[in-house]
């Protein structure tokens, strides 16, 4: 959980907390999402701070108490926290995102954000279409 700790004392920091408050706060070792992206961690580390925040206040009139987040719940609630009204949530990935085979290998298309898709469409110089995509790749 080194990263969740690191990634508190900067929300933590940036929020003006007192640092030693950070040994109050501890965490589960169970229950994260899998990949390349340490979002668990930015999780646990989002609600402790917001638990660091509450110890804080209730601390005003006693001792402040200790925060305990479970990794678990914090990634789930991460994944399901987003509840739209009169609207909806946009698709994860951009319809040209994704793997490509190509004459020696795979790559992965990035395109999510509009430059990127720029970008790939440039290069391969074809329109925003997932075929001409596949055939220029």
């Amino acid at each position: 959980m080194a990263s969740a700790r690191s990634f508190l004392s900067a929300i933590w920091r940036e929020l003006g907390g007192q640092p030693e408050a950070e040994s109050l706060v501890s965490f589960t070792e169970s229950g994260r999402f899998g990949g390349v992206f340490p979002v668990t961690d930015l999780a646990a580390a989002s609600i402790a701070a917001s638990g660091l925040s509450v110890s804080e206040l209730v601390g005003l009139a006693d001792s402040p108490p200790a925060v305990h987040v479970d990794t678990r719940l914090s990634s789930l609630w991460f994944g399901k926290s987003l509840h739209p009204i009169d609207w909806q949530v946009p698709p994860l990935w951009d319809a040209i995102a994704g793997d490509y085979q190509a004459a020696d290998g795979w790559i992965r298309l990035h395109t999510n954000a509009p430059h990127h898709r720029a970008a790939a469409l440039r290069v391969l110089d074809v329109q925003p279409d997932k075929a001409a995509v596949t055939a220029a790749v």
